[in-house]
């Protein structure tokens, strides 16, 4: 069952609350498209771009217009913006990320997507792509590791290639079905100590409970619909 498209490519923002310390807002950039007249996340178009190679040129040649308004008209916003890895194997993703202002890349993050990409070429032994990430590193782009500890994004994938993230992002979604959230939260607080010493920023999504959430360390940035829902920025949307 293929998603019945009824509007072009844009964005709805998510917020990334800072609990301390004078930051820019910043917030996540999802994809979306009116479905039957809904905002929603295009899921199986979105299979098919990152699968497909002809598709997926045509999806970035929307971002092309798309990614440099967004940051643009909205000076005083920092972005995080998802990157599937299988994108890092097609090589129109990186004239994508080159044509955007030089003055403009310190506000889009990059989030490096949890998936295993389903055709690479880089070592056999590697765990990330790291030639690739350091192309997107030279640009002058942050590079975070989205659903840590999930897929691709391991503890062993960090220690390759520590030079090159700034921070990991850990969602609570998909280990409720499974642990109890206070114990999640535990496991979380060992893996974090663990790799202090790397000073990478945290952020943690999902977290709804507002006595949990209390709990949490201030320095942790916080994704969730406690704080956010995903709404229209203007202009963020065109």
């Amino acid at each position: 069952m293929t998603d019945k498209v009824q509007s072009k490519l844009y964005f709805q923002g998510q917020q990334i609350i800072a609990l301390e310390g004078k930051t820019s807002k910043e917030y996540e950039l999802l994809m979306r498209r009116d479905i039957d007249g809904v905002a929603r996340f295009p899921y199986q178009e979105f299979i098919t771009t990152m699968t497909d190679h002809d598709q997926h040129k045509q999806y970035v040649t929307e971002l092309a217009v798309i990614l440099p308004k967004v940051l643009s008209h909205n000076p005083n916003y920092t972005f995080s913006f998802n990157l599937d890895y299988q994108e890092l194997f097609y090589e129109e993703t990186f004239p994508l990320f080159e044509q955007i202002d030089p003055a403009l890349r310190s506000r889009l993050k990059l989030e490096l997507t949890e998936r295993l990409p389903l055709n690479r070429t880089n070592a056999y032994d590697e765990f990330l792509p790291k030639v690739q990430l350091e192309r997107l590193a030279a640009l002058g782009y942050q590079l975070v590791l989205d659903d840590f500890l999930a897929g691709v994004n391991s503890l062993a994938g960090l220690f390759e290639v520590p030079h090159l993230i700034s921070r990991i992002k850990i969602s609570v979604l998909h280990l409720k079905r499974f642990l109890p959230l206070d114990t999640i939260i535990d496991i979380i607080n060992l893996i974090v100590t663990a790799i202090d010493d790397m000073a990478l920023e945290v952020v943690i999504e999902g977290v709804e409970d507002s006595d949990l959430i209390k709990d949490l360390p201030t320095s942790w940035r916080q994704q969730s619909f406690y704080y956010s829902s995903p709404v229209n920025v203007e202009p963020i949307t065109f």
